[in-house]
């Protein structure tokens, strides 16, 4: 995951010009790929060029924390990934019932 996060990083900071909140949490390499040097920082600052409320969030807790200090009631949360994301979901929805 990492090494298409560096070669298609320019692509992926513009994806996210249509969304009102960004935030990343940290990219793993896949078990075939070698350590790269690329971070979830990284890609927030690269979003940051275009879109100012883009932010690193972390682990799985502090993406949750983050979007609970921010989200209001009708908005909708988006998660892409591979690896542990749908954790968030998961614990949004939990902690919600």
């Amino acid at each position: 995951m990492a090494s298409r996060t560096k070669a298609l990083l320019a692509d992926f900071a513009k994806s996210f010009s249509d969304v009102d909140i960004v935030l990343l949490m940290d990219i793993f390499d896949s078990a075939r790929e070698h350590a790269v040097d690329i971070t979830s920082k990284d890609l927030a600052d690269a979003v940051r060029q275009t879109h100012p409320n883009a932010a690193y969030s972390g682990s799985v807790e502090q993406t949750v924390a983050a979007l609970r200090s921010q989200l209001k009631p009708d908005d909708v949360v988006v998660t892409m990934g591979a690896g542990n994301v749908y954790q968030v979901r998961d614990k949004l929805i939990q902690n919600n019932q």
